[in-house]
């Protein structure tokens, strides 16, 4: 009695380590291995004529013995008779435990039978399954959920594994094998099963970055870092444009340019966003690339800023998942121009000619002048006055006024980030000289004919004696 106590109490404290549960163990009753008997391995059959028996008839099973479909009785032949419509199950009562919804069911199988009609199939179902039900070629019946099948036109073994639904952890359910012929044609062999594996586990637990408040920190210089969207929980993607089974990585940013890129062995998109969890803003969401391959994205990044990337297969309503890897390299900024800011401006002389200037590298910041292209303002930085905006052909003649500073801005006419080279001249030339008489203090003296006077003068007497 102590060693019966101390032989289980080994294999709990082995089943935990593992965390998993074996329902059916396909070297005991799974492998039809404790008994001659259906009964004798824990198992229940029904039908009629084509029944499930144990025995080695089949051949090639793993221990010595396996199930599978004769009409011929307990020991009979494997064959089965296909002249009438039969339906016979083996089952038996599975209770699986709460919170293992990790479950999977394995075995062998073998049969020729008739595609479509004479064929095996795999259930659960909370009732007890009833003979004759369902009829062939009908898979469906009431509550039973099918799971496997149909299995068929194959007559060495074949193993299969599939992965019973969540939902079955906390409940008792019937795993039933089925077999269902049709009242004409068909070949033998029938069905045969073997090594039947039910193990369940609780769920394999979630990327340690499966949430935006767990993001793995991304430095400078990672290069490959292995990453997986495998296992993670549904959480909707603060963007809106990946599946909401990804994971998260996060920076600060350091002045520096960064480029990002991943690749992944499923169709995934590269979101990058800059704030705090759950106030996020997009900067970019990546996805050029197909299946397997690479998205890449470089930005300057700003000095104190976080930022936060998001890798998820591309599709919103997806829930594929897969592996990756992830890289970040860092360099210095370009160097902006020298005159990229007004506080900078170069200055500009008479007689400049075709002096080389660009663009490039200049950064985003206002410029605050009436508009892009060319544009000529006067005053000082911050407080401007619109002088002239000029684009095509960008140049203007003005006489400038003495005392006053003017700034001449050179960009891409309309808004945009597109930059480049020019060149900038500036000629002077001297006024044309103002008439003598400009101004007041220089006006021109008229002289009095005196003939015109005389002339009014002898008018006015002729017309007005009395005034003479």
């Amino acid at each position: 009695m102590k060693k019966i106590f101390t032989l289980f109490g080994f294999i709990f404290i082995i089943n935990y380590g593992f965390g998993q549960t074996t329902l059916i163990n396909s070297a005991g009753d799974g492998g039809f291995e404790t008994g001659t008997t259906v009964a004798a391995n824990g198992w229940t059959s029904n039908g009629a004529t084509n029944l499930w028996q144990i025995g080695n008839a089949p051949g090639g099973q793993t221990g010595v013995r396996c199930a599978y479909i004769s009409n011929g009785g307990a020991g009979g032949t494997w064959t089965y008779t296909n002249s009438a419509s039969k339906t016979s199950h083996l089952y038996r009562s599975v209770s699986f435990p709460a919170g293992e919804t990790s479950i999977t069911l394995s075995f062998k199988w073998k049969c020729q039978g008739e595609s479509g009609y004479d064929r095996l199939l795999v259930y659960t179902n909370t009732a007890a399954p009833v003979s004759g039900t369902p009829a062939s070629s009908t898979t469906a019946w009431g509550t039973a959920v099918l799971v496997g099948g149909p299995y068929n036109s194959n007559t060495t073994w074949q193993n299969v594994t599939i992965t019973l639904p969540a939902a079955l952890a906390g409940t008792t359910k019937n795993l039933i094998f089925t077999w269902q012929n049709d009242g004409s044609f068909g070949s033998n062999p029938p069905a045969a099963i073997d090594d039947v594996s039910l193990i369940s586990s609780p769920p394999p637990p979630a990327p340690s970055n499966d949430l935006c408040a767990g993001a793995t920190s991304l430095p400078c210089a990672t290069t490959n870092l292995a990453g997986t969207t495998v296992n993670t929980t549904s959480v909707a993607d603060p963007s809106g444009c990946g599946s909401n089974y990804g994971v998260w990585y996060t920076f600060v940013g350091d002045g520096q340019n960064t480029t990002i890129s991943s690749t992944a062995t499923f169709d995934h998109e590269m979101v990058i966003s800059s704030g705090s969890c759950g106030s996020l803003t997009n900067i970019t969401c990546e996805d050029a690339a197909t299946s397997g391959g690479t998205e890449t994205y470089t930005f300057a990044a700003t000095n104190g800023v976080t930022y936060y990337v998001y890798i998820a297969h591309y599709s919103t309503s997806s829930s594929t998942t897969g592996t990756f890897t992830i890289s970040r390299s860092c360099s210095a900024p370009p160097v902006a121009p020298p005159n990229d800011l007004c506080s900078g401006a170069t200055n500009l002389p008479c007689g400049t000619s075709a002096l080389a200037g660009t663009t490039v590298n200049s950064t985003n910041t206002a410029h605050g002048t009436a508009c892009s292209e060319l544009s000529i303002s006067s005053g000082s930085c911050g407080t401007f006055t619109n002088v002239v905006c000029t684009d095509s052909p960008e140049n203007h003649t003005f006489t400038t006024v003495n005392g006053v500073t003017y700034y001449v801005y050179v960009a891409y006419w309309t808004t945009g980030s597109t930059t480049g080279t020019f060149d900038i001249s500036r000629s002077c030339s001297a006024p044309p000289a103002a008439p003598a008489n400009d101004n007041c203090a220089g006006a021109t003296a008229l002289t009095v004919n005196p003939f015109n006077l005389y002339n009014y003068y002898v008018w006015n007497c002729f017309w007005s004696y009395s005034f003479c």
